[in-house]
């Protein structure tokens, strides 16, 4: 109870207004306020409703006991995804500039799936004799979004956030993006991913006997080779978006290259079955194949879902579900090619009408 009353006086302190809830304040005819969850920088939570807006300052409703708190706070104080809800709260989005102007702020706060979103909906919502010029500028920030992602992320050292958005650009930007930006960034992947490799091996040479260190690095060599083949064939295929039949063999010959260094790693390992640091390198670099493999089979899918070939691309969705069943992004992609095969053309796997 204390700590009830401890809590109220500090919002009082704060400038919040207490009262009691009538169930006659207002007319059965109105709506109640939508209820949000949101949560504070400082780690607290509360489930609020708007009741007015000034700028970045909100001014909130919450239930307590038979009554209410209202109290003010700034959109600083909330975590980016709160911050997101409560402008949604105050205003939903209908036309082109409403929706660059959200994506914008909501990419300052690393919102990456809002920030698709509405760019995909301020591309859509594009009208006028400039509309074309408008969808252009749309598509234009966008890749110069998903390049500093791709950059931050390697900076940081997610290889695996660096792939999905590099493949984000070349699967719903294809028409709006240089084949030569995007082998520079796939080549930049590809050598951060080169780097970690090397760095575990260095781990892994200085971790094993000396006696087992020269015949397993010699084994190793091959299946590195391979690696290196799939990469290649990927980052091609990645060059040759917009070419349905190349881009697909390419991402098939990748996965195949893949495919066969694990076979033989799991040879490997079954040749130095008590080597512990050798089962943990080889166990790393399958879940590396693996996430490799689903990305490939999703960029097959989304190629032959743009060119209407819905059931081929359903086969490589099928393939994800084999590799990693859980695969959200595998789940979303079979709903898209569904949605698509109903409409019968109307709409594609990305930003914007699909390509005739």
């Amino acid at each position: 109870m204390n700590t009830i009353r401890a809590c109220v006086w500090s919002l009082v302190l704060a400038g919040a207004s207490v009262g009691q809830e009538s169930p006659a304040a207002a007319p059965a005819t109105v709506a109640a306020p939508a209820r949000i969850l949101v949560g504070f920088t400082d780690g607290r939570t509360a489930v609020v409703s708007l009741v007015e807006r000034t700028g970045d300052s909100f001014r909130l409703r919450s239930k307590l006991f038979d009554g209410h708190v209202e109290f003010v706070a700034s959109l600083d104080d909330f975590t980016p995804g709160s911050r997101y809800r409560l402008l949604l709260a105050d205003r939903q989005p209908s036309t082109h500039a409403e929706h660059l102007a959200l994506a914008k702020r909501v990419a300052s706060w690393r919102l990456i799936e809002p920030t698709a979103h509405h760019l995909r909906e301020a591309i859509v919502s594009a009208s006028g004799e400039d509309a074309a010029s408008q969808q252009a500028a749309v598509r234009t920030w966008a890749i110069d979004w998903i390049e500093s992602i791709v950059r931050e992320s390697l900076a940081a050292g997610d290889i695996a956030e660096a792939d999905r958005r590099l493949e984000m650009m070349c699967s719903r930007l294809a028409d709006g993006c240089a084949e030569e930006r995007v082998e520079q960034l796939a080549g930049d992947i590809d050598a951060a991913r080169t780097a970690r490799e090397s760095a575990r091996a260095k781990q892994r040479q200085q971790r094993l006997a000396e006696q087992a260190r020269a015949e397993i690095e010699r084994r190793m060599q091959p299946i590195m080779r391979r690696i290196e083949t799939g990469d290649a064939r990927m980052r091609e295929a990645m060059r040759n978006s917009r070419r349905t039949v190349q881009t697909t063999k390419l991402a098939e010959q990748a996965v195949e290259q893949w495919r066969a260094a694990w076979d033989a790693a799991r040879q490997l390992q079954s040749r130095f079955p008590d080597d512990a640091a050798l089962a943990t390198e080889i166990a790393v670099l399958g879940e590396d194949l693996r996430a490799r493999s689903v990305r490939a089979s999703l960029h097959a899918a989304n190629a032959l879902t743009i060119q209407s070939d819905f059931r081929s691309a359903l086969e490589w969705v099928d393939r994800v579900a084999m590799i990693d069943p859980d695969n959200a992004d595998a789940r979303e992609m079979r709903r898209t090619i569904q949605f698509a095969s109903a409409a019968a053309g109307g709409w594609g796997w990305g930003w914007g009408p699909a390509r005739q």
